[in-house]
C-alpha cells in the first residue's frame, strides 16, 4: 500500500545565506558563515513533511546550470520526488541571496524567480491519487497554480495556499483554496494597522475554510470560522529566521493530514517554527522528527503575553 503523501507546486530556489555582523550600504561587509541550501516555501515544507514521515511530490522548475545538481542532490537525500517542468536549455535556476543578522537572526534577501512565473500549465502533468492528502501552492505562477487547484478539487483533495509576499493574480486562488496561510510580511503590508482577528474574518469571507496568520515572534492566529485560536511563540533567542515560515507550513500540514484538531496543529507548527529559528541553515533548522519538535516544546517555555 502506498504511503499517504502531500503534493506541492511552487517556486524552487537556491539560497545562498550569509551570517553578517552588520549590513552597511556602500561598504564591504565581512561574512562570518555561509551556506548554500534549498529555498522556497513549498519545497522546504515538503522536506519538512518528508522528514516527519509523509511521502512528498514536488512540481517545480529546475534550471540547466551548476545549481541544478545542488537541488537534485538535496531532493534525493531528503526523499522528495521531483517532477520538474520540461524547459529549454539555457534557463537558470532561480537564486536567492540572504543576509542573516548575527545578533537578531533576522534576514534581508534578494531573489530572482527566473522564467518560473511565465511557465504554461501544459508543462506540468500532476498525478494525484487517493493517497494524496493535500496539495500545497505558493502562487508564484497564478495560471499553473489555478490548474493545480482545479486538479486537486477534481479529486476532492484540499488545497493550502501560502500567500508569501503581495503579488498579482492571487484573488482567484484565494477564493478557491481551502486553507490559506497569510505570512506576517503579507498582512502587515496590506493591513498595517488592522487587528489580526479582523484580517482573518476578511479572508474567511472570500472563500477559504481555514485561515492562518503567522505573526513572527508573536506566534500565530488561526480560525476555521469559529473563535480564532491564538498560539504564542516560544521564548527563544533567534539565530536564523530564514525559512521558519516554511517549516511552520510543513508542520501545520503534518498535523492536519494526521487528523489533529486545529489547536493541537497550530501548537505543533509554532513549536517547529520556534525550533527552526534556533538553528542556522536549512539542514539543521528543518526538524527531523515529531519527537524532536515535541522535545523542544517541552523544554522551551512559551512567551508571556499581555
Amino acid at each position: 500500500m502506498t504511503n499517504p503523501s502531500i503534493a506541492g507546486f511552487g517556486l524552487t530556489v537556491v539560497d545562498v545565506i550569509m551570517r553578517v555582523e552588520d549590513i552597511i550600504v556602500n561598504h564591504k561587509n565581512p561574512v562570518e558563515e555561509q551556506v548554500i541550501q534549498l529555498g522556497g516555501v513549498v519545497p522546504t515544507a515538503l522536506v519538512t513533511l518528508s522528514r516527519l514521515g509523509f511521502g512528498t511530490d514536488l512540481y517545480t522548475m529546475i534550471g540547466h546550470d551548476e545549481f541544478a545538481k545542488v537541488l537534485t542532490d538535496i531532493f534525493t537525500r531528503e526523499h522528495v520526488a521531483v517532477h520538474p517542468a520540461d524547459i529549454p536549455d539555457g534557463h537558470q535556476t532561480p537564486l536567492s541571496i540572504v543576509a542573516i543578522d548575527k545578533h537578531t537572526g533576522e534576514r534581508t534577501g534578494f531573489n530572482a524567480q527566473g522564467v518560473f512565473p511565465e511557465l504554461e500549465p501544459s508543462v506540468f502533468k500532476p498525478v494525484l491519487t487517493d493517497q494524496t492528502k493535500m496539495v500545497l501552492i505558493d502562487g508564484h505562477n497564478p495560471r499553473c497554480s489555478l490548474a493545480f487547484i482545479k486538479a486537486a478539487h477534481d479529486c476532492s483533495i484540499p488545497v493550502l495556499l501560502d500567500l508569501g509576499n503581495p503579488k498579482l493574480g492571487m484573488e482567484e486562488l484565494m477564493r478557491m483554496a481551502n486553507i490559506i496561510v497569510v505570512p506576517q510580511a503579507y498582512w502587515r503590508t496590506i493591513w498595517p494597522n488592522t487587528h489580526p482577528e479582523k484580517i482573518i474574518s476578511e479572508f474567511l469571507r472570500h472563500g477559504p475554510k481555514t485561515v492562518i496568520l503567522t505573526m513572527g515572534e508573536d506566534g500565530a492566529l488561526v480560525s476555521d470560522g469559529h473563535k480564532p485560536i491564538y498560539q504564542p511563540a516560544h521564548a527563544i533567542r533567534a539565530v536564523d529566521t530564514n525559512g521558519a515560515g516554511d517549516v511552520f507550513m510543513g508542520s501545520f500540514v503534518y498535523g492536519l493530514a494526521s487528523g489533529w484538531d486545529l489547536e493541537k496543529t497550530v501548537r505543533f507548527a509554532t513549536g517547529a517554527a520556534g525550533f527552526s529559528c534556533t538553528q542556522y541553515g536549512k539542514e539543521k533548522k528543518t526538524p527531523r522528527s515529531v519527537a524532536q519538535i515535541e522535545e523542544f516544546m517541552e523544554k522551551v517555555p512559551l512567551k508571556k503575553t499581555g
